[in-house]
């Protein structure tokens, strides 16, 4: 888990408003759109600011500034694998790898 390959996006990204989703399309006041003309502009929303795709790697994100890659990935604690005492084929690991952003402080990630 040390690979940055092996780390995805699953939840929706921020957009560039700054929100999770798209503000709801509605037809202006006195004016009366049609269905065809909400799904048009709803269209035209999502060119302008498209989602991510889901499962993107975050190697593929942007880098921040002075070049640095957007997440960084370490490994803290003992990566060595011990057997079992008894004869169980679990192997037992007691490392922690922590993911965190490099464009959001303070968005950490860990897998144990």
């Amino acid at each position: 888990m040390t690979d940055p390959n092996m780390w995805v996006h699953y939840n929706k990204n921020i957009l560039r408003t700054n929100k999770c989703t798209h503000v709801e399309v509605a037809a202006p006041e006195g004016e009366d759109w049609d269905e065809a003309r909400l799904a048009e502009e709803k269209k035209k929303q999502l060119q302008a600011d498209p989602y991510e795709p889901r499962l993107k790697v975050i190697t593929k994100d942007a880098r921040v500034k002075g070049n640095a890659p957007a997440w960084t990935v370490r490994a803290y604690g003992d990566q060595t694998e011990y057997l079992a005492a008894n004869e169980s084929p679990i192997r037992q690991n007691y490392g922690v790898v922590v993911v965190r952003s490099n464009t959001w402080p303070g968005a950490v990630t860990f897998f144990s």
